[in-house]
């Protein structure tokens, strides 16, 4: 009897959860309006240079017009000195996997970092950078992936995001076809200083109005909602 009712049970959650998956947004429908894909960030540090690499896919040029044009591969790379002087040139080189770039960081005309980008879509656990003050010594540092094991993928964030906002994705739809352009990206935490990073999803029409999720990569707990 224990047996039977064991079977029946598992029947019953192997049913339910079919029935809810069932009634869930089926997301893949929406991969023709991301316009970008932020998959994943690679941080270090050395001798008080911060450093930090995004990589993923996005439009270029990088429009906020509530369309998806389309997207590109890219890594953005940026460091961060502890004194910045607009002066000091960096160049680099960089081994991602068994790819190598290298060339000149730009310094960044408003802020204290430099960056660069590299039309390369990075999907390894570490990144090693070679950066080069000036004529000075090279110096390598490790970047390393902030994605865990127990942290969910952006196709995941995706989906809770958009059955979170199933009304105003209503309202966005016709004729089965989705006015607005999505954003998926994993960022650093915006919520306190306890660190960390939070999956960011957002969709934006062609009118300017905009919908989003901040959901917490491990417990999947939506931390935050523009509806």
């Amino acid at each position: 009897m224990k047996k039977i009712k064991k079977i029946m049970l598992t029947t019953f959650l192997v049913a339910f959860a079919f029935v809810f998956a069932a009634c869930g947004i089926n997301v893949s429908r929406f991969e023709g309006s991301l316009s970008e894909r932020r998959i994943n960030v690679f941080v270090g540090e050395i001798d008080g240079v911060k450093v930090q690499a995004i990589t993923g896919q996005r439009e270029e040029p990088f429009i906020l017009d509530g369309k998806a044009t389309g997207m590109q591969d890219f890594t953005l790379i940026t460091i961060e000195p502890d004194e910045f002087m607009g002066t000091v040139e960096f160049s680099y080189r960089v081994v991602i996997g068994e790819n190598e770039f290298r060339g000149e960081m730009v310094p960044h005309p408003f802020g204290r970092t430099y960056s660069t980008n590299i039309n390369h879509l990075s999907e390894v656990e570490d990144m090693t950078l070679y950066l080069q003050r000036g004529d000075g010594e090279e110096k390598q540092i490790i970047l390393k992936s902030v994605l865990t094991e127990d942290m969910i993928d952006y196709y995941k964030a995706l989906s809770i995001a958009a059955n979170r906002l199933e009304k105003q994705i209503d309202n966005m739809t016709q004729n089965g076809v989705l006015y607005a352009e999505i954003f998926v990206r994993l960022m650093a935490n915006p919520v306190d200083n306890t660190g960390g990073f939070y999956w960011y999803v957002a969709f934006l029409t062609p009118e300017g109005n905009m919908y989003a999720a901040l959901i917490h990569p491990v417990s999947m707990e939506i931390v935050a909602v523009r509806d």
